[in-house]
């Protein structure tokens, strides 16, 4: 994950390999496993977790998507919202409400539904980081028997360790990101030159580096510590974890600060070119906009009262300081 967030790849990774990967990995049957992990394996499959409802927020064990018994298998109704890759998976892993109330803890339960199945409606979008996701309506969708993950009536430790495996690799994105902010500006100001003189040379961005690096090399202690504790089953390895992303969190968003804030970077030796590493990621979404008809981020809704704030900060093209503001946004919204 830290390679790709280096390059800030836009691909069906996480919700394929590390999310769908990691429910066959620890609840999946071995017929499942055969069937399924092949195509993760060769690139054929590509998968989407549908999880997320319209009032649940951040809590895993509000659903209110059924699965009621018919036979041997299942029938689903439900909706389903922001479905990370979504719109293009072939496979959704959907949870669903066997028994119980809305916020029950116990009857949840993990279901393999093909994206084709009669009774889906997919209504795909981008998302702000340049990824794709879908609301996906189901409406008497039936499924097999074998098509539930592990226990179809206590689903929830299943779908808690994975969502933890998750946000453990979105940190080492995060990390890959860093690492690559760190690496363009500190080229740039090794080359930048004011008054015949690399701007590198001067002490006080070269105080701001260090801080960079010293940022970098904490977060990617934390997401490795995070990372080893995905070993550990218990409570105390959920803790362990959770305070290793807590503290790459924060390392990430000083490195943030300092990469993009012209404030710490603004010095009378330096002075309107501070920017300049932050284009090549507006570069990347400006071509993956192009690619896919998507309207300027300056324009999307939400954000632009963001990028006007940061606007002001800047000096030098408006038009360029806008795409800085929203590439920074866009690195800080998919990894924080």
């Amino acid at each position: 994950m830290e390679a790709l967030g280096k390059a800030l790849l836009v691909e069906p990774y996480l919700a394929t390999v590390v999310i769908a990967g990691g429910f066959l990995r620890h609840g999946g049957s071995a017929e499942q496993k055969s069937k399924y992990i092949p195509g993760i394996i060769d690139g054929s499959k590509t998968f989407a977790f549908a999880q997320l409802e319209k009032n649940s927020r951040y809590d895993l064990h509000d659903v209110v998507t059924t699965a009621k018994k018919k036979g041997d298998g299942w029938v689903i109704d439900g909706e389903k919202f922001v479905v990370l890759n979504g719109e293009a998976a072939d496979t959704l892993i959907v949870t669903a409400r066997t028994k119980g109330g809305q916020r029950d803890k116990a009857g949840i339960g993990l279901f393999l539904v093909s994206a084709d199945a009669k009774g889906i409606t997919r209504k795909g979008y981008p998302t702000q980081d340049g990824l794709h996701a879908a609301d996906i309506t189901f409406t008497n969708v039936e499924v097999g028997a074998d098509a539930a993950i592990g226990e179809p009536e206590n689903g929830l430790p299943l779908i808690e360790r994975v969502a933890d495996e998750a946000r453990t690799a979105l940190c080492a994105e995060a990390v890959g990101a860093m690492d690559e902010s760190l690496k363009t500006t500190v080229e740039y100001i090794k080359t930048r030159k004011q008054f015949g003189v690399a701007i590198g040379s001067f002490q006080s961005l070269q105080h701001r580096a260090a801080d960079m690096f010293v940022a970098l090399e904490q977060a990617r202690s934390m997401s490795m510590f995070a990372t080893m504790a995905s070993d550990f089953d218990d409570a105390k390895g959920a803790l362990v974890r959770g305070r290793g992303r807590q503290g790459a969190g924060r390392q990430v968003a000083e490195v943030r600060r300092t990469a993009v804030d012209p404030a710490p970077w603004r010095h009378r030796h330096d002075h309107g070119g501070q920017d300049r590493p932050l284009l090549q990621a507006a570069d990347h979404d400006r071509e993956h906009a192009r690619r896919h008809r998507l309207p300027p981020p300056s324009r999307q809704r939400g954000w632009r009262a963001v990028g006007l704030r940061l606007h002001t900060s800047f000096r030098g093209s408006r038009k360029r300081e806008l795409w800085c503001a929203f590439a920074c946004l866009r690195i800080s919204y998919h990894n924080l």
